[in-house]
């Protein structure tokens, strides 16, 4: 059995142990969350279609979904660590409840939003890797 915890832990273990001192961080949807919740501070953290698993969404998550996570899994919900110069990106076709999610993490710290047209849940469309691309780019 494995929790989102020990994935945070896990990724904050392999960029201590591997001496990792600068970098862009980019995670998409449940990997955007554990960079969120975790307490590394990469150079440029970008958040593709982060996942509504804060305690702050519960409320509003279909039933469907704390049964297939579990109370067990729910009870180690992290909190989100605000990381300097951070990007959320958005599919414009995502569910309402990542929009919410979305623009509550974004609303403090120097952050910035970018809703990524013709997309909904999938990294790999086009416009979601163009704007990725650009990101890196300017970095």
């Amino acid at each position: 059995y494995r929790s989102i915890t020990d994935w945070i832990k896990e990724y904050e273990s392999f960029v201590a142990k591997k001496h990792i001192n600068r970098f862009v961080a980019i995670g998409f949807s449940v990997g955007a969350y554990i960079i969120a919740c975790s307490n590394v501070k990469p150079d440029l953290t970008i958040y593709a279609s982060i996942s509504p698993l804060f305690k702050e969404d519960i409320k509003s998550w279909p039933k469907q979904i704390t049964k297939v996570l579990g109370k067990k899994r729910i009870s180690t919900i992290g909190k989100y660590n605000k990381k300097p110069n951070s990007v959320f990106l958005i599919g414009e076709r995502e569910d309402k409840s990542m929009f919410n999610t979305t623009y509550r993490l974004s609303s403090s710290g120097k952050t910035t939003v970018k809703i990524i047209k013709n997309a909904g849940h999938d990294i790999s469309y086009k416009t979601y890797l163009d704007t990725i691309v650009k990101l890196l780019q300017n970095k």
